[in-house]
C-alpha cells in the first residue's frame, strides 16, 4: 500500500469459520502508512443496482471489463465446486456446467 492509501473491505467468507484466523490485516502497517479501511456490503447499494448493471454490461461488451470464469463440469462435482469457492481455490465466477 502507498502511504495514505484506501482499502475497501468486503467479504472474507473463506475465513468465517476458521478458529485459527488471527485477523485479516497487519495493523502496524495500517498505522504507519496512515491507511483508511472502510467496510461495505452490497445491499447498501441496492438502489443503484439497475444503473450499475447496465453500465457494467456495456463495459463488458466494449471489452473494457474482462472477467474470469472457473467452470466445473458435471452435477456430481457441485459439492467440490462449492468447497473450491469457500476455500478460495477457484478464480473468477464459479460455474457448474451440467
Amino acid at each position: 500500500m502507498k502511504d495514505q492509501g484506501r482499502v475497501a473491505c468486503c467479504g472474507s467468507i473463506s475465513t468465517y469459520n476458521n478458529p485459527e484466523q488471527k485477523g485479516q490485516y497487519v495493523f502496524e502497517t495500517v498505522v504507519f502508512k496512515r491507511l483508511k479501511l472502510q467496510g461495505f456490503f452490497g445491499a447498501q447499494y441496492e438502489k443503484d443496482w439497475p444503473e450499475a448493471a447496465t453500465q457494467v454490461a456495456k463495459w463488458i461488451l466494449e471489452g473494457k471489463v474482462q472477467y474470469k470464469e472457473h467452470v466445473t463440469s458435471g452435477f456430481e462435482e457441485t459439492p467440490q465446486a462449492l468447497i473450491d469457492v469457500l476455500t478460495g481455490r477457484n478464480t473468477g465466477k464459479a460455474i457448474v456446467k451440467i
